[in-house]
């Protein structure tokens, strides 16, 4: 009897959409579903995923190919990490590939580089004669190859250009060169010491030095820290607590919708409900809705909990977030923070999750595979018997009515620490304005108080969610707008340049003198941006300083 695995190959092509069986060899007889492994496709040595394994009679795989190697020294699926890919397969309608992908540090754990040398039986000068008959490019080709064995494919390309590959590819054919394994990289060390990769060899082969492979892993958080001390709950603390507590020691799944306005202390509360988990040895994942706040929240979690966090996002390298997944398959730490991508942290025992600002669109991801964090962390829950925990001031309207239904527990928190009051908030009908004939975007009750800023020595911000001068341009006489001939959105006016701007595919053209439609030169601008309320406050307050902050003016250092 022979042990089959079923393979999904990790390459990112929609063509190939189903796994393929390889045969399992003697020595690697342990493997099972979860595995990452090295096997051949191809002409290629590829990485691919065991999805399931089976028991065959030996004369039914004869002609299948055994798997090269593993990747790990363990699977790097756990039963609930399969199904969660899976279930995102089904329900993002996605290939299970892509969806086992996210589970990994970068596209591919792997990197494949190629690199020549010359077959080993061949017979040198006879070869060279035959090859430089056909081409004297291609026997350049060779000679090179043959001097410089083994040499990565890259180096050819730089000597001799594209077309190299073609030639490559018909030496390969014939069997005049091989594709060999590359040779082990120089460290940072060792490039000071300005060692050869063959001096190196060459001592390695004659017993004078060892070479081993070990793994440093690399905190680009390690130097942050917080401020730690002891903290007197609220009661409204106390409370959510009393009801989250109890479910995370039951190892019972339940999700929470923390509904704390600002302030109230919502943070505090992911904190203490944290260390119960850790406490627990159970681990934990802290998810922020961008990159901008994981330091805001990593310097509270570091205060309290020091090394055992580790922080992952899509900005850190392959490399570091690779070294963060190993920290926790290792168990060095318990406590994933990070953005959207954090949730297929590869935990083996979650007892709970966090999704802080639980409402913001970033926790959609828009590339495929697509999926909704929010959607992902409950799955995961409830495979792990685990508490989700979604905090916000402003609730999605999604979660909000599921909370209503029952499908969440209501947690509210509806005053601030230490009693602070709210800031004052004041809404302007703009309407109102207009019928006192004061056409200005700045409103008189807020042109009152810039005023009364500036007489006290302080300064102000004012947000417009506008770049530009004018958001749109329209005829007044059949109402044409001027829209972007790519995107078929509405062009924006900058006065910088004096031309119009689409702010998706950053297309430009000028400001035309007639309607391009009718051939009226009734040609308006209409809305405000941020050029033109700059404008208006220059106008306003000519003594003071106004900076504009936008992509337009803060696109370079």
């Amino acid at each position: 009897m022979q042990r089959i695995a079923q393979v999904l190959i990790n390459i990112t092509t929609k063509n190939i959409n189903k796994a393929f069986s390889y045969r399992i060899p003697e020595h690697l007889d342990y493997v099972a579903a979860g595995w990452r492994v090295l096997v051949p496709f191809g002409n290629r040595k590829l990485e691919g995923f065991i999805i399931t394994v089976t028991t065959e009679e030996d004369s039914s795989i004869a002609e299948l190919k055994p798997i090269l190697d593993i990747l790990d020294n363990d699977r790097w699926f756990d039963e609930h990490m399969m199904h969660t890919a899976k279930w995102i397969s089904e329900y993002y309608l996605c290939n299970l590939v892509d969806a086992m992908r996210l589970f990994i540090p970068g596209k591919t754990g792997i990197k494949s580089v190629a690199a020549y040398s010359i077959e080993e039986n061949a017979d040198i000068e006879k070869t060279l004669k035959i090859v430089s008959a056909k081409s004297s490019e291609y026997g350049q080709v060779l000679l090179y190859i043959i001097e410089h064995s083994p040499i990565l494919s890259s180096k050819l390309e730089k000597q001799f250009g594209a077309s190299v590959l073609k030639v490559i590819r018909y030496l390969v054919r014939n069997k005049i060169i091989v594709a060999v394994d590359h040779g082990p990289l120089a460290s940072d060390e060792l490039k000071k010491t300005n060692s050869s990769h063959d001096t190196v060899k060459k001592l390695v082969q004659g017993g004078l030095i060892k070479l081993e492979k070990i793994q440093v892993i690399r905190d680009s958080y390690a130097g942050l820290s917080g401020v730690s001390g002891n903290i007197s709950l609220t009661v409204e603390q106390q409370q959510a607590l009393d009801q989250i507590m109890p479910k995370m020691k039951a190892k019972e799944f339940q999700s929470f919708l923390l509904h704390g306005i600002t302030g109230s202390g919502k943070t505090q509360v992911y904190i203490e409900a944290v260390a119960a988990a850790r406490q627990n040895n159970r681990q934990a994942i802290v998810l922020v809705p961008e990159i901008a706040l994981t330091s805001q929240i990593v310097s509270r979690f570091k205060a309290r909990f020091g090394d055992d966090v580790v922080v992952i996002h899509s900005k850190l390298s392959t490399g570091e977030r690779y070294d963060a997944w190993q920290r926790l398959r290792g168990n060095q730490a318990g406590i994933v923070i990070g953005a959207r991508s954090a949730i297929f942290a590869p935990l083996l025992d979650i007892g709970i999750i966090i999704m802080d600002e639980e409402h913001e669109f970033t926790y959609k991801q828009e590339e495929t595979p697509r999926y909704h964090t929010r959607q992902v962390a409950l799955t995961r829950a409830k495979l792990a018997g685990a508490v989700v925990i979604m905090g916000s001031a402003t609730p999605s309207i999604e979660t909000y009515y599921q909370t209503l239904q029952g499908q969440h527990t209501m947690l509210v928190m509806s005053k601030r620490i230490a009693s602070a009051s709210l800031p004052a908030v004041t809404i302007v009908d703009m309407r109102e304005e207009l019928r006192k004939k004061r056409r200005s975007v700045i409103s008189l009750p807020l042109q009152e108080l810039l005023q009364e800023t500036i007489v006290r020595g302080e300064q102000a911000i004012i947000l417009l969610n506008r770049r530009g001068y004018a958001t749109f341009v329209m005829c007044r006489e059949c109402g044409h707008i001027v829209r972007c001939k790519h995107c078929d959105i509405s062009l924006v006016y900058h006065s910088v340049g004096k031309r119009l701007k689409c702010h998706y595919c950053q297309f430009v053209e000028a400001v035309p003198d007639i309607c391009p439609e009718c051939n009226s030169r009734y040609i308006r601008f209409f809305g405000t941006g941020t050029q033109k309320l700059q404008e208006e406050l220059v106008k306003l307050f000519p003594h003071i300083r106004v900076v504009r902050m936008d992509q337009d003016t803060t696109g370079g250092r």
